[in-house]
Protein backbone atom coordinates (compact mmCIF):
# COMPACT_ATOMS: atom_id res chain seq x y z
CA UNK A 1 0.00 0.00 0.00
CA UNK A 2 1.49 2.97 -1.01
CA UNK A 3 1.56 6.45 1.27
CA UNK A 4 -1.50 8.10 -1.07
CA UNK A 5 -3.53 4.62 -0.39
CA UNK A 6 -2.82 4.91 3.71
CA UNK A 7 -3.82 8.77 3.63
CA UNK A 8 -6.68 8.04 2.14
CA UNK A 9 -7.66 4.78 3.67
CA UNK A 10 -7.34 6.63 7.55
CA UNK A 11 -9.20 9.76 5.68
CA UNK A 12 -12.37 8.01 4.60
CA UNK A 13 -12.40 5.87 7.87
CA UNK A 14 -12.09 9.46 9.91
CA UNK A 15 -14.79 10.68 8.02
CA UNK A 16 -13.20 13.50 6.67
CA UNK A 17 -13.25 15.41 3.28
CA UNK A 18 -9.53 15.89 1.21
CA UNK A 19 -10.22 19.54 1.95
CA UNK A 20 -10.68 19.14 6.00
CA UNK A 21 -7.55 17.10 5.64
CA UNK A 22 -5.67 20.05 3.85
CA UNK A 23 -7.31 22.55 6.08
CA UNK A 24 -6.34 21.00 9.14
CA UNK A 25 -2.85 20.78 8.36
CA UNK A 26 -2.70 24.78 7.71
CA UNK A 27 -2.85 24.52 4.19
CA UNK A 28 -4.33 27.43 2.59
CA UNK A 29 -8.17 27.30 2.05
CA UNK A 30 -7.56 27.94 -2.08
CA UNK A 31 -5.11 25.05 -2.09
CA UNK A 32 -6.39 22.22 0.62
CA UNK A 33 -7.70 20.13 -1.45
CA UNK A 34 -5.78 19.90 -4.41
CA UNK A 35 -2.72 18.81 -2.41
CA UNK A 36 -4.58 16.56 -0.67
CA UNK A 37 -5.39 14.90 -3.90
CA UNK A 38 -2.17 15.10 -5.53
CA UNK A 39 -0.73 12.85 -2.03
CA UNK A 40 -3.64 10.48 -2.38
CA UNK A 41 -3.47 9.72 -6.20
CA UNK A 42 0.69 9.39 -5.81
CA UNK A 43 1.42 12.69 -7.88
CA UNK A 44 3.39 14.13 -5.27
CA UNK A 45 4.59 12.63 -1.86
CA UNK A 46 3.90 14.88 0.60
CA UNK A 47 6.99 16.58 2.26
CA UNK A 48 8.72 16.25 5.64
CA UNK A 49 7.02 19.01 7.69
CA UNK A 50 3.71 17.50 7.25
CA UNK A 51 3.95 13.92 7.66
CA UNK A 52 3.92 14.36 11.51
CA UNK A 53 0.89 16.35 10.95
CA UNK A 54 -0.41 13.71 8.56
CA UNK A 55 -0.27 11.09 11.68
CA UNK A 56 -2.06 13.39 13.98
CA UNK A 57 -4.60 14.66 11.98
CA UNK A 58 -5.33 10.92 10.92
CA UNK A 59 -4.96 9.38 14.35
CA UNK A 60 -2.32 6.94 13.22
CA UNK A 61 1.26 6.27 13.69
CA UNK A 62 4.17 7.50 11.70
CA UNK A 63 5.52 3.58 11.68
CA UNK A 64 2.37 3.39 9.20
CA UNK A 65 2.29 6.15 7.41
CA UNK A 66 6.11 6.01 6.64
CA UNK A 67 7.67 2.32 7.32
Amino acid sequence: MTIGEKIRAARVAKKMTQKQLGLSLGIDEKSAENMVQSWEYGKRSPSLQYIRPLANALGVSLDYLVP
